[in-house]
């Protein structure tokens, strides 16, 4: 029986991201021959929102902020329950900052 996986990263940063890809896809390579993990990106989603500077007159002065949030997918198939215990508690592991796996 073959278990498949997908592990979904969000992070901040673009490099960060990165980063911890190549780290789970090290992991997957050392530890685990027979895996074969794909990974790719996902769209990134970016909100967009208009804040006024002063709260009592002047209208035309605003800020505007954005917030950018990358993702990716890393996606395995495994042989046992096992290995794919032993990957996820390797992953918990891994020192990643700023980073959201889940």
């Amino acid at each position: 029986m073959k278990f498949q996986m997908d592990v979904i990263f969000k992070s901040f940063e673009s490099r960060s991201l990165k980063k911890a890809l190549e780290k789970a896809n090290k992991i997957t390579g050392t530890h685990f021959s027979k895996s074969n993990p794909c990974a790719f990106g996902l769209q990134k989603n970016i909100k967009r929102w208009t804040l006024l500077r002063s709260p009592h007159v002047h209208k035309k002065s605003r800020e505007q902020f954005e917030m950018v949030t990358y993702k990716a997918v890393l996606r395995t198939s495994w042989q046992s329950e096992n290995e794919m215990k032993v990957f996820l508690l390797a992953l918990k592991n891994l020192e990643i900052y700023g980073v959201q796996i889940s």
